[in-house]
């Protein structure tokens, strides 16, 4: 290959996806080498996928297959699954860790660090730092255990570097596969990180990706303090009000865990959004009532509703599903109840926020 080549990078997944991508292509290819953002001029493609739902699942397949008909050398990495291989026999699948080696060899060359002239930034120009990747929940749902393995939470002073680095920096975002289980491995946690940031930089804004009921609910009360400093939604996914389901997902924590730190973080003045998933696996109408009247009883600044969708080669994927026009209806019934009480609550109308809580479903209402 000549000297000139163009690469380009993108991913069609979340914020942590996004920053690790940035990362990764940070420095693997060389100076004569050229970045570029336009598909069509490209050489190569580097590919950070994601295959959280049967949509991004899809969405990633016809992405490959539409690179492919354009003559495109494609790379995927990311959150790829291992069938993803089968289906698309003409395309490198690399591990993320596994890039700067992959280049080296396949093309010869020994890469020399050159960073991207794009920053990694959020859709409201925040920059995103990765603090952690995999997880340490075992979901009967979900299938990113599958692709991130587990939990490796990424060192304070190197976190500490990353935010040294940023020029004039007023506000970051931490982002991962689950936030708030920073330095279970290495028997740390998140509020010792927040703690050590705003120590160096204490007039630092923050906003925190997904956290988890797990770790949340023992935290001590001088740790669910330091939320209050945080800034933006806090973001905890209930998934289901129902302990017989939580159950089944393998949550492990109960309804009662997540009242108890919703009426904390409330009288703290922090901002709550959260996720619930509609028609998991034998979930009855009465475990969908106490859905409903969690969406009733308590305001979030925001939710994602997701309709059940089955994963391959997850526990969920066996169990006995319930029948798809029920998983319709209740998610129907569910953003219908929270968009009531978050219209009750802002007193204005939310025809302009009503499209992006149908996730995952093309329902209408």
């Amino acid at each position: 290959m000549c000297n000139e080549v163009y690469i380009t990078a993108f991913h069609n997944g979340c914020d942590a996806l996004k920053s690790e991508m940035m990362e990764s292509m940070n420095g693997i290819f060389p100076s004569t080498w050229i970045y570029t953002e336009s598909i069509d001029k490209t050489d190569i493609v580097v590919f950070f996928c994601c295959s959280f739902t049967s949509e991004r699942e899809d969405n990633t397949a016809k992405v490959i297959k539409d690179l492919q008909d354009k003559g495109k050398r494609v790379v995927v990495s990311g959150c790829f699954l291992p069938r993803f291989k089968k289906q698309f026999a003409n395309v490198d699948f690399v591990h993320r860790k596994d890039l700067k080696n992959y280049f080296e060899t396949n093309f010869g060359m020994t890469a020399t660090t050159r960073p991207l002239k794009v920053e990694c930034l959020d859709a409201n120009d925040t920059p995103i730092i990765n603090i952690a990747s995999g997880c340490v929940g075992h979901c009967a749902y979900c299938s990113i255990r599958q692709v991130r393995g587990r939990l490796i939470s990424r060192p304070k002073d190197a976190i500490l570097q990353k935010i040294s680095q940023l020029e004039n920096c007023t506000r970051i975002k931490l982002v991962a596969q689950d936030v708030s289980a920073y330095g279970y491995d290495f028997n740390s946690s998140l509020p010792d990180l927040l703690r050590c940031i705003w120590d160096k930089h204490p007039n630092l804004i923050i906003e925190l990706g997904n956290l988890n009921i797990r770790f949340l609910k023992d935290y001590s009360k001088s740790d669910l303090e330091i939320f209050k400093n945080i800034e933006g939604n806090l973001n905890l996914p209930v998934q289901s009000a129902s302990n017989i389901i939580l159950k089944k997902m393998g949550r492990d924590y109960l309804i009662e865990d997540f009242y108890r730190l919703y009426e904390t973080l409330s009288a703290q003045n922090c901002r709550i959004s959260t996720d619930i998933i509609a028609g998991f696996p034998t979930e009855s109408e009465q475990d969908h009532m106490m859905n409903m009247n969690l969406m009733k009883d308590l305001y979030f600044d925001f939710a994602e509703i997701f309709m059940f969708d089955p994963r391959p080669n997850t526990q969920a994927f066996t169990m006995d599903q319930v029948d798809t026009i029920i998983k319709e209806r209740r998610t129907v019934e569910l953003i219908a109840q929270f968009l009531s009480t978050f219209h009750k609550k802002n007193h204005y109308s939310y025809n302009k926020i009503k499209e992006i809580q149908f996730y995952n479903t093309n329902i209408t209402i």
